[in-house]
């Protein structure tokens, strides 16, 4: 087992100011990347896993641009800005049997490409000296295909054409710097990628390539919340609540060998995000966050009985706290800890991971001598030796879902920067 890749990128972004009214930015960018891998599985495995050397050859380019314009709309003050958003990339990618580490007969050959043109707005308008109007949308044409080059098992080459507009609006009141409220509304659109599109698993035994039926996914949500400074700016709080209705969600429903299927479902989530900043001294600061999630399936034809259960691999609860000291010399110390609560492994809510505490210890500073800053860092992961998974892969064949987390481990460095 193995991999290996090389990867060119290079990008450029022009920004320009022309006056106090007006604002531009272009940007362009180009990529290439060539990946061939081993995958630990081979010809003893009882199902079409042994394809399990894979090649592919990317390229993936676009552009892209944003103008802003500050003015007045019927004497309040107003920012409008449109922008659009152009990608294009193409796979050529491969699968052949993994004889032991070494390359057999292709199983799989075809060529995917992605075109993506995307235009959007954006109006902000101060109603009163406290209050903000937002409006926005965006509109999506998104064209996939694939190029089938493997012949043996039939032709799978097809196209898929998606168009879709997603609006939003928000309005804030900035009552004070104590308190500022807001709320939103806002809809979202996306496509599935080439690996969500995969045949479905019960079509393993002939490896098929092209497209399954998994649609894009669409979601609504509308959230309220509340942010600001109290105590002479040494508390910061941020609070939302929000739900969201999540059509055709794009959903994970077994993981065989090497590869990971997909299908719709309908969810509807529901959570509460808080966090809270103190200053606690000039050089002590603590920072706390807490998140809630209530996620459920609410409509899913492929798994009936995951309907009413919750979404695999996200926690009800979700703690995270850390105490950072910072000296002036440049020192620093920084002890945080993260509690994840239960959650399940599956749709069927049939496997259960654990709760967990990990906790880490970092240490540092920053020492100019003779205007060469020299920064040497020590830390601790896993700080008290908690055992955990540091990966569990949702809907995995056979309940091998889990990967263990390292123990306590230590690290250091130094940074010189000229």
């Amino acid at each position: 087992a193995g991999e290996e890749f090389d990867q060119q990128r290079l990008g450029l972004v022009y920004k320009k100011s022309f006056g106090s009214q007006h604002d531009l930015t272009l940007r362009t960018y180009t990529m290439r990347k060539d990946f061939s891998g081993f995958l630990p599985i081979g010809t003893h495995i009882p199902f079409v896993g042994d394809d399990g050397a894979i090649a592919y050859q990317r390229s993936f380019s676009g552009a892209g641009g944003l103008y802003t314009f500050t003015d007045t709309l019927m004497d309040m003050p107003n920012v409008f800005s449109v922008g659009f958003d152009m990608d294009y990339q193409t796979d050529d990618r491969q699968r052949f049997i993994n004889n032991a580490g070494v390359k057999g007969n292709i199983t799989f050959d075809q060529v995917e490409e992605a075109e993506s043109v995307g235009v959007y707005f954006r109006n902000e308008t101060t109603l009163t000296d406290d209050l903000i109007l937002s409006i926005g949308g965006r509109f999506d044409n998104i064209d996939m295909s694939v190029d089938d080059l493997y012949l043996a098992n039939g032709d799978q080459s097809g196209d898929l054409d998606y168009n879709e507009f997603s609006p939003a609006i928000g309005l804030m009141w900035n009552k004070s710097q104590a308190l500022n409220l807001y709320t939103n509304y806002a809809t979202s659109f996306e496509t599935p990628t080439f690996s969500e599109l995969g045949s479905p698993a019960q079509d393993l035994n002939v490896n098929l390539g092209g497209f399954n039926n998994v649609n894009p996914q669409k979601a609504k949500s509308f959230e309220v919340g509340s942010k600001g400074s109290v105590f002479n700016n040494r508390l910061y709080y941020d609070l939302a609540l929000y739900t969201m209705d999540v059509e055709n969600e794009i959903t994970n429903v077994v993981n065989i060998g090497s590869r990971a299927f997909f299908e719709n479902a309908d969810t509807d989530r529901n959570g509460l995000e808080a966090q809270l900043q103190a200053k606690l001294t000039d050089q002590l600061n603590l920072t706390v966050t807490y998140t809630y999630s209530d996620f459920e399936f609410t409509s899913f034809d492929g798994t009936p009985a995951a309907v009413g259960e919750s979404l695999p691999g996200i926690p009800e609860h979700q703690f995270y706290a850390e105490l950072k000291y910072t000296h002036p010399d440049g020192a620093y110390v920084v002890l945080d800890a993260l509690n994840v609560g239960e959650f399940y492994a599956d749709n069927a809510n049939t496997q259960q991971v654990d709760s967990s505490i990990v906790s880490t210890l970092r240490v540092g500073s920053t020492i100019d001598i003779n205007g060469t800053m020299v920064a040497p860092f020590f830390g601790v992961n896993n700080l008290f030796d908690e055992d955990y998974f540091s990966t569990v892969r949702k809907n995995a064949f056979g309940g091998r879902a889990y990967e263990a987390a390292p123990e306590r481990h230590i690290y250091g460095g130094v940074t010189i920067r000229f």
